[in-house]
């Protein structure tokens, strides 16, 4: 942390110290923002946490989107100073706030916890806490989140009050008297681990070094557990693969299950039948691959209406999809029958 502080400061960045901790690509540390999703790891009472730090700037919201993929649940960071709050919230438009909101629910993550950040900023207003636990609150139930789902925290992440501990300042604490950050997440409800299940675990990238070899993924184990030496089938592809080495943390595992955020160093297969978004399996049990398929997607702040019988394209894959009937809301994620589509094949 020190070195992060000399450093910021030798740049004129001294603000940005603590943002470097996760921060440490040269390209995040120039433009002063998160582009890729950082990990880490910590233990609380009752977990061993993986935290995925996902951007914030609209032009990342798809690397914002893997990291939700893996989520179990989410800290939705809220700037609760002057005008920024609002900004986030879209006066005009879709703010960042909204679009995270909607994309995390969408994904099917329920558990959020929402940490009003820069309450130092406002001088720890309760006036100012509670305007904007109804402001967002209200949207959030519209996307479908419950209310007993929700946790709200205050706090000032650069001043350090409720983060790890109850807050001092009697700002504060002479009105606030829940959990503070460290808590909110420990007491959040652990999904159900199906370890008896085969083996899924989507690949979320692809990388390569030298502990882990030229073949190597990282992702999340959905279900089922994964074993060192073993075979595993990389779909779409199916081709077989040996499982050489297995981390978490930097730390060699023999083993993982349900759950477990990992890296995975493999031999005997080619690069090119890996890829993000393809899925490792058990060898006797793949996932099912179609060539055509009927789906619901979910559209964010369009500017041309979306009506039954228009073809969209997708931006990144060789697909031409058929809209058959759409759904219209307003100020909320819409129902599962949003957009439906039969996709074809390029």
């Amino acid at each position: 942390m020190h070195k992060n502080e000399k450093e910021a400061k030798e740049k004129g960045k001294g603000s940005f110290a603590y943002a470097w901790a996760m921060d440490e690509s040269a390209d995040e540390r120039a433009r002063g923002i998160t582009m890729n999703v950082g990990v880490a790891y910590f233990d609380t009472k009752n977990y061993q946490v993986v935290m995925l730090d996902s951007p914030g700037h609209k032009d990342f919201v798809p690397n914002m989107i893997s990291g939700v993929t893996q989520a179990d649940a989410a800290v939705l960071v809220v700037d609760a100073s002057l005008g920024s709050f609002e900004s986030g919230m879209g006066v005009n438009g879709v703010g960042q706030t909204k679009e995270h909101s909607q994309l995390i629910r969408s994904f099917g993550v329920e558990n959020l916890i929402v940490a009003v950040n820069k309450m130092d900023s406002v001088e720890y207003s309760a006036e100012r806490f509670n305007y904007v636990k109804s402001q967002l609150g209200i949207f959030l139930r519209s996307c479908g989140y419950k209310e007993s789902a929700i946790t709200w925290v205050p706090l000032s992440a650069m001043e350090n009050e409720n983060l790890v501990t109850a807050a001092s300042d009697t700002r504060l604490s002479s009105w606030f008297h829940g959990t503070c950050l460290l808590e909110a997440i420990d007491s959040s409800a652990a999904p159900h681990r199906d370890v008896s299940k085969p083996l899924r675990l989507p690949i979320c990238d692809v990388i390569s070094s030298h502990v882990l070899g030229q073949v190597a993924v990282c992702g999340k184990v959905v279900c089922g557990a994964i074993r060192s030496d073993s075979k595993v089938l990389v779909m779409p592809s199916g081709e077989l693969a040996t499982v050489k080495i297995i981390e978490r943390d930097s730390s060699r595992l023999s083993s993982a299950r349900a759950g477990d955020n990992i890296a995975i160093g493999l031999q005997g297969i080619d690069p090119i039948h890996v890829m993000s978004g393809g899925v490792l399996c058990h060898p006797d049990y793949p996932v099912s691959v179609a060539s055509s398929l009927e789906l619901k997607i979910l559209v964010l702040d369009i500017t041309v209406p979306i009506l039954p019988g228009l073809q969209v394209c997708s931006s990144n894959q060789p697909l031409t999809m058929h809209c058959e009937r759409t759904h219209r809301v307003t100020n909320a994620v819409p129902s599962p029958n949003a957009l439906t589509c039969w996709s074809l094949p390029a």
